[in-house]
């Protein structure tokens, strides 16, 4: 028997030989690549099956480029000299490179001329030479983000920013300047739609300059923490009136902080358009409640028919006892007509605890006294508890 198997050749099916002819309309095979564009190890495969796979693929797997200290900048040199290769460069973030190593990438910059989204992360000082560099590059950019960065004060990264006329999104996290006490000489000039500010030495400083924008400022996604000055973040949310859809703030524990933030919440009647709004911890010390006793008074203010969505985090359930009193005032104002067209309530407790230690004991516990202070959510099924690591994956 396996003598006549080695006679000769196996026969190919003919069906196996028009596989390789088939042609799917370029609709359907983009689909299906845009379906595997997370798989790097996929889209490498389908970027092999022919031409017409090929583009597509290529585009999500030259999508995104990091670039780091440890990047091999000549292989990528060597890379993106192909024009339509480069072309698919969407989104760059450059880390950890500044001096002689931010010089050593700008060949590779240079060749990317379709670039919309660029994030820095901890690059030092930016200088004006590299001010320069980007805002020639990459003058069509939309979205800017910088972290743990530095320049030499504010005039210099407000006119930075208005370099990149085109931005619609900015995120600072960690940005420093030298404070000055002059005025403020420029105006921003952009149309941002999403905003998020962590940090940066000057808030109310950043928000002036932000709100020089005037009717331009269309803000309709904010994330913030609020640490200094009040009064800057509370005329900047009320100044964003209707646009505002989405709000994420936290606050950084301070006692000047905490006591203006207790004093003078935020009033959010301004902002008719909200959808969503989602409360976070304090952002260095999360062991500390703050701000929780002030929440039901700034849900209270809500005057937007179109909340859907209510997120508030609350933390240490491991060692503080669950706020009842809190929840309860929340639970009540939620129970109010114009909160009808809310659908998703979400509790996140922080619970540290090992499961060796009786998590799973302390977990029961806080969530039946949760439900217990919230009922009149707990009978509608709006309310969900989840856990910090939950609340991260989703």
């Amino acid at each position: 028997m396996v003598g006549s198997l080695t006679q000769k050749p196996f026969p190919i099916p003919a069906f196996h030989k028009m596989v390789t002819t088939i042609e799917f309309p370029q609709e359907i095979t983009d689909i299906i690549v845009d379906l595997a564009s997370s798989d790097l190890n996929c889209l490498k495969s389908c970027a092999l099956i022919s031409r017409q796979w090929r583009d597509r693929s290529q585009y999500h797997i030259h999508h995104t480029l990091t670039i780091g200290r440890l990047t091999d900048t000549e292989l990528l040199h060597e890379v993106y000299r192909d024009a339509l290769v480069a072309s698919y460069v969407r989104e760059v973030t450059v880390e950890s490179m500044w001096g002689r190593y931010w010089t050593s990438i700008a060949p590779v910059l240079e060749r990317l001329h379709a670039v919309r989204s660029l994030s820095l992360m901890s690059v030092g000082t930016v200088d004006p030479e590299m001010q320069h560099f980007i805002t020639t590059q990459f003058a069509s950019l939309d979205s800017i983000s910088l972290a743990f960065a530095a320049f030499d004060d504010f005039p210099a990264l407000s006119a930075f920013l208005n370099g990149l006329p085109n931005l619609s999104k900015m995120a600072f996290k960690n940005i420093y300047w030298s404070r000055s006490k002059g005025e403020l000489t420029e105006k921003s000039v952009h149309r941002l739609r999403e905003l998020k500010i962590m940090y940066c030495t000057e808030q109310d400083v950043l928000l002036k300059w932000l709100m020089g924008a005037g009717d331009k400022l269309q803000v309709n996604t904010l994330t913030m923490t609020w640490y200094e000055k009040a009064d800057a973040v509370r005329k900047f949310v009320h100044s964003l009136g209707q646009h505002l859809h989405h709000l994420t703030v936290s606050f950084s524990l301070s006692d000047p902080y905490s006591r203006d933030w207790k004093k003078h919440p935020l009033d959010l009647s301004s902002n008719t358009g909200l959808r969503t709004l989602e409360f976070r911890p304090n952002v260095f010390l999360p062991i500390v409640w703050g701000s929780l006793p002030t929440v039901p008074e700034m849900i209270a203010t809500v005057n937007s028919p179109h909340l859907s969505t209510l997120t508030v985090h609350i933390a240490n359930l491991d060692e503080d006892p669950v706020p009842t009193g809190s929840l309860s005032s929340i639970d009540d104002i939620l129970d109010r007509p114009h909160f009808r067209t809310l659908s998703a309530l979400q509790i996140v407790a922080g619970i540290h605890s090992k499961f060796e230690d009786g998590r799973e004991s302390c977990q029961e516990r806080t969530y039946a006294m949760i439900r217990s202070a919230m009922p009149k959510m707990f009978e509608r099924d709006l309310m969900k508890v989840l856990r910090e690591e939950e609340m991260k994956s989703s």
